[in-house]
């Protein structure tokens, strides 16, 4: 197993490599400031940028950040309750204001104690990963009120971009999260009998997860039935599995925010025709897929 901290086990190392990579794209677009907005939505996913920057994160928590071009970034916790925590939990930002009590006054003040208000700066969390953004319209528009004199653009691509390529500290927590998630899918496998209920199998997969290390939530899509119709995984219900049943998941550990994505099925008693000839193609195709894929191609 990694030995890493739940919160904060990253090295300021790594801290300071994403901070040259960050501010040299700053340099080429001339951005002086980014603006970054998080939020807990798609089981936290949605809070990557900001993690990214200050390992504050998980657990359904928001936040705001301003990184600058030069000096440290300052991160806006959605509560002060959260200050002295993320101060105990984190070592790369020190810096740790709260909504007092909306986002935009918060930002636009510190814009103005760090001289920003005038300046050229990047929005993370409008067009991009999400199509329409992800930042408020609300928030958006009152700092660009507020400061007339700042020129803003779209910056999401900039720290989207950065982040694609993993360090091996990166690595190693992926690979920690695909360990857990490996774990949860021989226990399926090992409950996945007529008889047994699906609740306690979706349970005991969740209990292992967390057991192993997982953050909580965890993001877990569970369908089971006659294989023959099309269907949206949802959630478990409480009923009892029987012969013919196939179990579909779709569940992604995470560990410091680095997930493990599994998309695992099980069928309770032997597949009905084509069901284990698609399942062996599948196999055949991701081997060959894997064998192909490498740096440069």
């Amino acid at each position: 197993m990694v030995d890493v901290a739940q919160f904060g086990g990253l090295s300021l190392q790594e801290r300071d490599r994403r901070y040259a990579l960050i501010r040299a794209s700053m340099r080429e677009r001339r951005l002086e400031a980014l603006i970054i907005w998080g939020n807990s939505a798609k089981w936290d996913s949605k809070s990557a940028n900001i993690r990214y920057i200050s390992q504050i994160g998980g657990n359904g928590e928001e936040a705001m950040a301003i990184f600058p071009l030069e000096g440290e970034p300052t991160v806006f916790l959605w509560s002060p309750i959260m200050r002295g925590e993320w101060l105990e939990s984190q070592q790369w930002v020190k810096n740790l204001l709260a909504r007092q009590p909306n986002w935009s006054e918060v930002v636009v003040q510190r814009l103005k104690e760090m001289a920003l208000e005038r300046s050229s700066i990047g929005v993370v969390g409008l067009e991009g990963r999400e199509p329409e953004g992800d930042i408020p319209y609300v928030t958006y528009s009152k700092i660009l009120q507020a400061c007339p004199g700042a020129r803003f653009e779209n910056a999401t691509d900039l720290l989207e971009e950065v982040r694609l390529v993993k360090s091996d500290a990166e690595i190693s927590l992926i690979k920690e999260a695909m360990r857990i998630g490996d774990v949860a899918t021989e226990v399926m496998y090992r409950m996945s009998r007529p008889g047994a209920r699906e609740r306690e199998i979706f349970a005991e997969m969740v209990g292992t997860m967390l057991r192993e290390g997982a953050e909580h939530p965890i993001m877990f899509l569970w369908d089971c039935g006659a294989p023959d119709r099309a269907r949206r995984l949802t959630y478990n219900r409480n009923r009892l599995l029987k012969a013919g049943d196939v179990i579909c998941t779709e569940f992604a550990p995470r560990v410091q925010g680095y997930y493990g994505h599994f998309q695992r099925a099980v069928a309770v008693a032997d597949p009905s025709p084509p069901y284990g000839e698609l399942l062996e193609t599948s196999a055949l195709a991701y081997e060959r897929g894997m064998k192909a894929a490498r740096a440069g191609i």
